[in-house]
């Protein structure tokens, strides 16, 4: 927008009609935050003010900070591991998928500092990506198998 001076006119022109559209997303991504209910709202706030009230206090190193969530995430993703029932199993897949992915963001910081935070990271990045690709595979199968059984007429490979 700073450079708007130095368009073309058509340039102009389009550049007012990206950033209209951008205006009209930003006010439709704020409606349903506006649409919140009193009580849903309070029901929030009340979460998130318990939330913050588990803040650690001041003066504590970021390794005393983090220790308790970390044991909380690794003990999360090690209940999820073994809650799974098999290679398609899509719900637990995808949880572990998520705790994978809460450990190693609690991890990222210590990258630098500590090399098996860096490791774990690797190792929890490369998890997820595997599980990110089985399920993708797996919910494109059931919707290839949803769309087979609704609309026959669809199926290419048995007609060609």
């Amino acid at each position: 927008e700073a450079q708007r001076g130095e368009l073309a006119r058509p340039e102009k022109a389009g550049l007012n009609a990206i950033l209209r559209q951008r205006r009209l997303a930003a006010r439709e991504g704020y409606r349903p935050a506006r649409a919140i209910s009193g009580e849903a709202w309070e029901q929030f706030a009340s979460g998130l003010r318990g939330r913050l009230q588990q803040v650690p206090e001041a003066g504590m190193s970021l390794g005393e900070a983090l220790g308790p969530l970390l044991r909380k995430q690794a003990g999360d993703l090690m209940t999820r591991v073994t809650d799974i029932r098999g290679g398609d199993d899509v719900a637990d897949l995808h949880s572990v998928r998520i705790r994978a992915k809460r450990l190693r963001y609690l991890l990222e910081p210590l990258r630098k500092e500590c090399p098996e935070a860096r490791r774990a990271v690797k190792i929890l990045k490369e998890l997820q990506d595997l599980l990110g690709d089985i399920l993708v595979r797996l919910v494109a199968g059931e919707i290839s198998l949803s769309l087979n059984q609704s609309a026959p007429f669809l199926n290419v490979e048995e007609r060609c």
